[in-house]
């Protein structure tokens, strides 16, 4: 499609992640004046069954219209159809949106991104910035989060500027970026959990098997749940006890 168009002389803005980025690069070899690429600051991608099986599991084979992860700055994961929303769940109740944020359920290939780097490969790299500095002395409301904008060519350069008017854009380092965002200059660590799912998923459904990685910390989790729900009965006690 992308090529069609360019064949066409329409003009092409193309948004991916960076490896799709780099894919289209080399499958159209020369990049013509009209292209514009655009990629986004990846933790990593797990695979697409994984997905499908966890909706599947909520939804007990019900079909969904609509699934969002964000509300505003905040993470939280909602199913709608027709009629509404049909499931809601913080992230870390959720066991696919956990697994993902815990960097354990991803592609092997992301483990080892070559593009996990401050080097980029398109015309400008997108993305939450976290660990935006100062960010209550900017003179704008920032309930719905705040984006980075990464110009890497003359050509991100004049995109940019093309949309300006359409934008709060304020300059800040990208020393402020890169340290908030730890993908512009490695990828996420192969630890113990991801190697332990990759192993376990194919035996289990997805979700019984990030249960199973992650049931030291369920555990955990409900021990602080029961220890807090008894703190108003335990805490005159203390009291008692310190006298």
């Amino acid at each position: 499609m992308v090529k069609a168009d360019l064949k066409a002389g329409k003009p092409v803005l193309f948004i991916g992640t960076p490896c799709e980025v780099a894919g289209l690069k080399k499958y159209i070899k020369r990049i013509p004046e009209d292209l514009y690429l655009v990629d986004l600051i990846c933790h990593g991608v797990p695979s697409q069954q994984m997905l499908y099986e966890h909706i599947n599991h909520i939804l007990n084979g019900r079909s969904a219209e609509r699934l969002s992860f964000r509300k505003g700055q905040s993470f939280h994961i909602e199913l709608t159809d027709q009629y509404g929303t049909v499931y809601s769940s913080e992230p870390h109740r959720d066991m696919y949106y956990r697994a993902f944020l815990g960097g354990i359920s991803y592609r092997e290939s992301c483990y080892e991104c070559p593009f996990a780097r401050r080097e980029r490969v398109s015309d400008i790299t997108i993305g939450d910035f976290w660990g935006l500095q100062d960010a209550a002395s900017l003179p704008l409301e920032i309930s719905e989060g705040i984006s980075v904008l990464l110009p890497s060519s003359e050509k991100g350069k004049s995109l940019i500027a093309a949309a300006k008017s359409d934008m709060w854009i304020y300059e800040r380092s990208v020393e402020e970026a890169v340290e908030g965002n730890t993908q512009l200059y490695r990828p996420v660590h192969n630890g113990l959990s991801a190697r332990l799912l990759s192993m376990l998923y194919p035996c289990f459904p997805f979700d019984k098997a990030v249960r199973i990685v992650i049931v030291k910390d369920l555990i955990l989790e409900s021990l602080k749940n029961i220890l807090r729900s008894f703190k108003p009965v335990l805490m005159p006690i203390i009291n008692v006890i310190r006298r």
